[in-house]
């Protein structure tokens, strides 16, 4: 919020503005701007870094700092000075594994014995690759979440520590092992994973508590990220809280059967892919037109932001009963390991921004994108997108 300031000798943060200290001058503001435009170049931009036409920027038009209400108003032109308040922060709720990753060098269908040309010990877990993504990309970010007392903890918590994220909400199931997940990629970048969820589904009461108060303590206007790879009572118990709050609540829904679809309603966007939107609706999805049917299901159940991804890495969008189809840019697909995670990331970095759920979902495919061109889930992003940015931008980003 801004209070006047009686003084009026305070020059402008930019030197540029005759006036004394223009409102759209002030340093907190500019900072808001060029993250505001980080993220935009990311996803308006991704098509000529990558060098296809496919990608359906959104209108300039759209591109407004999220602060703008405040530029725009109608106050006096005086002197103001900035009044701190807490950043809204993404809550990111979920799993948290180690995985054991296999470069698979023939087909995972056919059975036998499959050679691998590679293997890898990587961090993973949806939850803590959504808290990677918006961390390194500047958002306040808090991971919640649980990993065994053994040594696979290490490797999945370890390059979050190196990136200092918030881990203050991590908790240790004690004699229970961290959560593994072995991923097989086989040449063309299309994973199969097989998953043990261990410490991901051991929390007692006294964790779930903390849980709850992690949310309910969070600053006004943050963002709940959660996937269903976690008991449904801890889920229910962070949807309970979020609403009390007012945060929207942004769902990857990896295990569909464990969602009541009377409480989409509680869901500001939800993104599963055509499997898991076909378990979750009980219908077949096998063509572009079935993908945008069940969006406008999901839309029409009351999600306001659906999102069906498809497996070019594009989605349908179905907002306010209307479905559209957002296409991917044609990238060489390395690894799919990850992708998904980074295009709800993504999103909840545009929403938490301010910005329109049109431009959310265009950066949620940029991202994947991007993520799909490397080995590896958290090391795919995002440091490969803000090269893209400043390749695009012709300048050094802030």
């Amino acid at each position: 919020m801004l209070r006047p300031k009686r003084t009026a000798d305070r020059l402008c943060a930019r030197r540029s503005c005759e006036h004394a200290a223009c409102r759209a001058c002030l340093p907190p503001l500019r900072l808001v701007w060029v993250r505001s435009q980080t993220i935009w170049s990311a996803a308006g931009s991704l098509a000529v870094a990558i060098g296809t036409s496919a990608f359906r920027r959104p209108d300039p038009g759209t591109l407004r700092l999220f602060t703008s209400s405040l530029v725009s108003r109608s106050l006096p032109h005086e002197m103001v000075e900035e009044v701190s308040l807490p950043r809204p922060i993404v809550l990111s709720l979920g799993s948290i594994n180690a995985d054991l990753q296999f470069d698979a060098q023939g087909s995972l269908g056919d059975g036998g014995t499959v050679r691998a040309s590679g293997f890898a010990q990587r961090a993973g877990g949806k939850a803590a690759n959504v808290a990677y993504f918006t961390h390194r990309l500047g958002v306040p970010t808090r991971l919640i979440g649980r990993v065994g007392d053994d040594q696979f903890a290490e490797i999945a918590v370890g390059p979050l520590k190196a990136a200092e994220l918030d881990l203050g909400s991590v908790g240790v199931a004690r004699d229970v092992p961290t959560g593994i997940a072995i991923v097989a990629v086989p040449k063309d970048g299309t994973k199969a994973i097989l998953s043990a969820s261990n410490a991901n589904m051991s929390w007692n009461d006294a964790a779930v508590d903390h849980v709850v108060a992690a949310i309910r303590n969070s600053p006004d206007r943050s963002i709940l990220v959660a996937d269903f790879e976690i008991p449904l009572p801890v889920l229910n118990a962070a949807f309970a809280t979020a609403q009390e709050r007012g945060f929207r609540v942004l769902v990857d829904p990896t295990f569909a059967d464990q969602i009541d679809r009377s409480q989409l309603c509680r869901f500001c966007a939800i993104t599963p892919n055509q499997q898991e939107a076909s378990d979750l609706l009980g219908l077949p999805i096998a063509t572009n037109d079935d993908a945008a049917r069940a969006a406008l299901q999901l839309n029409a159940l009351g999600v306001e932001i659906a999102c069906v991804k498809l497996e070019d890495g594009g989605c349908f969008l179905a907002l306010d009963h209307d479905a559209m189809q957002i296409l991917a840019p044609s990238v060489d697909v390395v690894d799919k390991t990850g992708a998904g995670d980074a295009f709800i990331a993504a999103m909840a970095v545009a929403l938490l921004d301010g910005k329109s759920a049109y431009d959310a979902a265009c950066w949620g495919v940029a991202a994947s994108a991007i993520a799909v061109r490397k080995k590896g889930a958290q090391e795919s992003y995002p440091s490969m997108m803000i090269g893209s940015v400043e390749r695009c931008n012709g300048r050094e980003l802030v």
